[in-house]
């Protein structure tokens, strides 16, 4: 008697009678075969039998053919899995189950549940595997277990669309260009360079690159709020500096309040005034800040978990910076190969969670007089130029006295669009980055003298 209650116990979660209801249903009513569609995958049904009449269904649906019971019979003839499903009788039966298609919805929706159910004991038994194998790293199973878990929420496990539906998703995309909406994803709040970039968008994995002190930080604070400001949720990690310390900066940014002023308690009663309106600005920013170093693995599980909540909301991630980031994949040896590994894992966090990746990176230490970066100053790897969608490099002119100086912000790379250059300030009393007034132009000017360049220009990578 224990043998069978165990064997009766290892059945997987299954319902055949809400199987059998739900395609009797869909043979019987239009409205509830495409109902029925809508909701389940033929993996949903747990008998092979049920399987072969659900696709069946969805190929005469496909070629808009009718779709019932006769016309079910035969697109199982013509597959050779009439016999397989139990004949013309068991067809009668399905139909013959509900006497009308009203509950389609209801029955279709325990069939889903159930298949959930099967896949959630199978991804467990794969991670329990994978745990007691011993042969990984326990964050690797983390964050495979983690992944698995944002799979199973989605109606499929994989992402086979066909072209119709990408086709309607371009053309909605068309239709924003045409309407004005150049910028598809939040920006640095620089207009020039925001356009020539269309955003930061979701899926992306970008770099902001420059030699130390050259502004990166601020740059990337720049873009968080920014991103912020228009409803984007943003997590950022900062291995360089306290969360507090980046607080700290994006008040001054946005206050315009001299941060050394501050420092030295010397703040009249309007500064003070600025700074609480800006912190109550920035009270209400979905804004999430991680300032412990973590592993890349551990790193990425933490984007993975951050993402289960509100999973269909737009993200940007921001990592600060790559050469400080420790990877702890055992087969990555050498600061080479594991900065390869680092900007895959990166560059496949973005495509699968569809956030915006957005890494910070140094350049090469040495620095020519006035040299201008490129992607071969990147340090370590071409994997960083190589993973990267968009490519921001920062460049000071040398000799430059004042609160403020010229900063070139430089569009290295841009997979689907042009490359060039936006000419800017950077207020060192607030460490923002601000556009220039000078006139945008599509060539480059004869210079007059060294270091006055155009804002934009396009140029050959």
């Amino acid at each position: 008697m224990k043998r069978q209650a165990s064997a009766i116990e290892n059945i997987p979660p299954q319902n055949l009678e809400a199987e059998q209801s739900t395609l009797g249903s869909m043979m019987i009513e239009r409205s509830a075969l495409l109902k029925g569609l809508e909701i389940l995958s033929a993996g949903d049904f747990y008998r092979p039998a049920h399987q072969e009449v659900f696709e069946a269904l969805a190929a005469l649906v496909n070629r808009e053919e009718p779709s019932d019971l006769i016309t079910t019979q035969e697109e199982l003839r013509k597959r050779g899995k009439l016999e397989d499903v139990g004949g013309t009788e068991y067809l009668m039966a399905l139909v013959d189950t509900v006497p009308t298609a009203a509950n389609i919805e209801y029955y279709a929706r325990i069939v889903a549940k159930k298949s959930l159910l099967r896949r959630l004991i199978a991804f467990g038994t794969s991670v329990v595997g994978s745990a007691q194998a011993n042969e990984v790293e326990a964050d690797e199973v983390l964050a495979e277990a983690v992944v698995g878990v944002l799979r199973l929420q989605e109606k499929d496990g994989n992402n086979l669309r066909g072209i119709s539906e990408v086709l309607r998703n371009v053309c909605d995309q068309l239709q924003a260009y045409q309407s004005g909406q150049a910028l598809q994803g939040p920006g640095f709040g620089i207009p020039a360079l925001d356009k020539l970039m269309r955003g930061n968008l979701s899926g992306e994995f970008n770099i902001i690159a420059g030699w130390p002190s050259e502004g990166k930080s601020a740059l990337a604070t720049q873009l968080a709020y920014h991103a912020a400001k228009e409803k984007w949720r943003v997590l950022v990690f900062s291995n360089e500096m306290s969360a507090e310390s980046l607080v700290e900066r994006m008040i001054y940014q946005q206050s315009g309040i001299e941060s050394e002023r501050a420092r030295d308690g010397v703040l009249d009663v309007e500064e003070w005034s600025k700074v609480f309106d800006t912190g109550s600005k920035l009270d209400s920013l979905p804004i999430v800040l991680e300032d412990l170093p973590s592993p890349i693995t551990r790193l990425a599980a933490k984007v993975r978990r951050w993402m289960i909540d509100q999973p269909n909301t737009r993200r940007l991630i921001i990592i600060d910076y790559l050469q400080i980031q420790e990877c702890d994949v055992r087969s990555a040896v050498g600061a080479r190969e594991q900065v390869n590994v680092i900007c895959r894992m990166l560059k496949n966090l973005a495509r699968e969670t569809n956030a915006c990746v957005v890494l910070l990176s140094q350049l090469s230490r040495r620095k020519e007089d006035n040299e201008r970066p490129t992607l071969g100053k990147l340090r370590e790897s071409g994997a960083i130029e190589a993973e990267a969608d968009k490519v921001v490099m920062i460049h000071n002119p040398d000799n430059q006295t004042g609160p403020q100086r010229l900063a070139e912000l430089y569009l290295r790379k841009h997979r689907n669009g042009r490359t060039g250059m936006v000419n800017t300030v950077f207020l060192g009393h607030c460490g923002r980055f601000a556009e220039t007034e000078l006139k945008l132009t599509d060539q480059e000017p004869k210079r007059k003298k060294k270091g006055d360049v155009p804002p934009w220009w396009n140029e050959d990578d």
